[in-house]
């Protein structure tokens, strides 16, 4: 397939690569074909079935969901035909689909029907957060564009554009268009006290924590108090502690590099992450001390909160 047509316009399609789908769980690559495409400067993945059977609407829209997650952008699905009743129970499900050059429903290139219903946030999104915290001790992002900014992060633009806009509504930063009409993020605020302004909307960033008895040789990000050792005069702990975001954790997982995975002891201590961990010393290979910071927050041992204070006070004074 080296094509689709939407709108009259002839859509160039490139089969995506094992690299590129790294990560994504075994039945979708098995079941699908894989293709980026763009359309008026919208990316988006369709998917094209390898089986004749179709999918409830309900498996349909988990299924997006759960790629879209992985992959950072729309998931459209390509169908030879559909019924009326199926086009209509897709689009009740909010599923994209493209029906060989005769309907398509692709609401988000034109107009996402959801912002009318959404409500104004309250808290930063994993991307958000993270798009924060590494303008904060990286790499200073202001006066770029997310395509810019999509050279320097794990995230694809349609992520990053739902980021800065999450961060827009929270007051944490203003975007504006430049001479060259490109939408650029601007943060005012000295580092010290954008810290301090976004404290309300941060959270932790572990998922979820679990725990294995051996682990092949990854070099992943160092967490946790043994981190946190790193940092003060903390003495670390016996345990291996490292940190990997959701999609590194299932690509370990497949590839089996973890014995005896358990959800309450073990040798190695996993923290899962809702984005990437902030590595600013590819040498040490430590989290950075912002996202440690949130979490170890709660811990009620007075020696960590102690430390966790200097540590904040150095990164700042």
């Amino acid at each position: 397939m080296e094509h689709i047509v939407i709108a009259g316009q002839q859509i160039e399609l490139t089969l995506m690569g094992k690299d590129v789908l790294r990560g994504v769980f075994i039945d979708a690559v098995l079941g699908y074909s894989f293709y980026k495409a763009d359309f008026n400067g919208q990316r988006f993945c369709l998917l094209v079935s390898k089986r004749e059977e179709k999918l409830t609407p309900t498996k349909y829209k988990q299924l997006s969901n759960r790629l879209e997650q992985l992959l950072a952008c729309p998931i459209v699905f390509l169908f030879d035909r559909l019924e009326y009743y199926e086009r209509n129970r897709l689009i009740e499900k909010g599923v994209f689909f493209v029906v060989s050059e005769k309907y398509v429903y692709l609401p988000y290139l034109i107009i996402n029907a959801k912002e009318t219903n959404k409500k104004n946030a309250d808290a930063l999104a994993a991307a958000a957060q993270f798009l924060l915290l590494y303008h904060l001790q990286a790499k200073s992002i202001t006066g770029l564009t997310a395509k810019e900014i999509e050279n320097l992060v794990p995230y694809k633009y349609i992520t990053l554009t739902r980021a800065i806009t999450n961060l827009e509504e929270l007051h944490l930063c203003r975007s504006e268009k430049g001479t060259d009409r490109q939408k650029r993020i601007f943060f005012d605020d000295a580092p010290a006290l954008l810290w301090q302004k976004a404290q309300s909307y941060l959270s932790t960033p572990i998922k979820k924590v679990v725990y294995c008895n051996e682990m092949e040789a990854v070099k992943f990000p160092i967490c946790g108090i043994n981190a946190l050792s790193h940092y003060s005069n903390l003495n670390p702990e016996t345990a291996a502690m490292y940190a990997m975001d959701e999609s590194k954790f299932r690509t370990a997982e497949l590839s089996r590099l973890f014995r005896n995975l358990n959800p309450i002891e073990g040798e190695t201590k996993i923290e899962v992450w809702k984005y990437p961990p902030i590595v600013l010393n590819n040498d040490d290979n430590i989290v950075d001390r912002l996202s440690l910071f949130l979490t170890l927050k709660d811990d009620k041992d007075p020696r960590v909160e102690k430390e966790l204070e200097i540590m904040i006070d150095k990164k700042w004074w």
